[in-house]
């Protein structure tokens, strides 16, 4: 597990899934994929189009039958979406005493989430703190910011109270440098950066043509974001999309490329599929734009920094995960579960079926409708 391995999300073409054959259907790159126990749950008991294509990432490229029969739809129509209730675990967050770092975020709409997240811990331990140990940062000014995103006031001020730190104009690539003083003498549990992207223009993101100098932007922030980690168990985290031409980015091991000499030792653990469910009020942003944009492919790639484990604060993905999944365990206790061709195949049959019964019985409402009608 502690080999950054070679691999990519495979798009297969040439073979069209048939139900006599299981084994031609296709699936995405599943090695050291995980999923939360609670999506995956979403997607098997309330059949859930959305968590089913989380977790499954079933696109027109990768499984097109399926995708005819069962198309995806908004993230919004997940039951899940309305109730905007925390977790009970959430990528870990909720670990008393969890010292976070949030780079590049657009509207501070993740930093929130796991500001949220961190007050909830904080307020379950006995002791009372002041508030969470978060530095929410940006790379953009505070003006901007308050310009792009309408409610950009309403989620600083959540976040001021919540007893996070505000920084702007902060560079992943250059964190010393841009950091005030103060925070760069103290070391991080979490450092995270989702959907990074070098400057581009207003709305755009990961265009090839600018694949390489986004691959340099990887090694650049893990190497310098590794000395300001925890090196008794912290971990570096970056999500983003797996389909083409992102998968092509080779995060996991652009990643640690600039770190296999001086400094803490960088260790690519593995993918968190990404469910904005459990990180509310997330909403990923275009950049320097308000508008969202379709992630239900993203992942979060997980590194370890340092040999070291933490007895304070535990591992986003722990060693020996149960591959096990049941469904109708009444344990809603919020676990990662590794994402396995049976698991992907039973959410697919599991949709499949859903879908053919609702068809058996629009088309049984039709002809009685008919009959009626004589």
């Amino acid at each position: 597990m502690d080999t950054p391995v070679e691999h990519q999300e495979n798009f297969v073409k040439d073979k069209d899934p048939t139900e006599d054959d299981p084994s031609q259907i296709p699936t995405r790159n599943l090695e050291h994929l995980f999923g939360s126990s609670t999506t995956i749950r979403c997607a098997l008991q309330n059949h859930c189009i959305p968590c089913g294509y989380k977790i499954c990432n079933s696109d027109v490229a990768l499984d097109g039958e399926f995708n005819k029969v069962v198309p995806n739809q908004r993230p919004e129509q997940c039951p899940r979406a309305k109730k905007q209730e925390g977790p009970d675990y959430s990528m870990g967050y909720q670990t008393n005493g969890m010292r976070v770092l949030t780079v590049g975020d657009g509207d501070f709409s993740f930093s929130l989430a796991v500001a949220r997240l961190l007050s909830s811990a904080t307020k379950s331990f006995k002791k009372k703190k002041k508030g969470v140990n978060l530095v929410a940062t940006s790379y953009e000014s505070k003006e901007t910011l308050q310009r792009v995103y309408p409610r950009f006031e309403e989620t600083s001020a959540e976040l001021t109270d919540l007893g996070a730190t505000l920084c702007y104009q902060v560079d992943a690539t250059r964190l010393h440098e841009t950091l005030p003083p103060s925070r760069t003498l103290s070391s991080f549990h979490r450092i995270v950066w989702n959907f990074p992207c070098t400057a581009i223009d207003e709305g755009q993101d990961g265009q090839n043509d600018a694949m390489e100098s986004n691959k340099q932007l990887v090694r650049t922030f893990v190497e310098n974001a590794r000395r300001l980690v925890d090196p008794g168990g912290g971990e570096i985290h970056m999500c983003h999309k797996t389909k083409p031409p992102f998968n092509q980015w080779r995060i996991e091991q652009v990643a640690v490329e600039k770190c296999q000499k001086d400094g803490p030792r960088v260790v690519y653990r593995g993918r968190v599929v990404l469910d904005k469910c459990l990180l509310p009020p997330y909403q990923p942003r275009k950049a320097l734009h308000s508008k969202s944009f379709p992630c239900h492919d993203a992942c979060f790639y997980v590194f370890r920094v340092g040999d070291k484990k933490s007895d304070t604060v535990q591992e986003t993905i722990r060693e020996n995960l149960s591959s096990e999944f049941d469904p109708t365990e009444d344990n809603k206790r919020e676990t990662l579960v590794p994402v396995t061709r049976k698991l992907v195949l039973t959410i697919r049959r599991s949709l499949l079926d859903q879908a053919a019964n609702k068809h058996r019985k629009s088309r049984q409402g039709g002809r009685q409708q008919k009959r009626r009608k004589r």
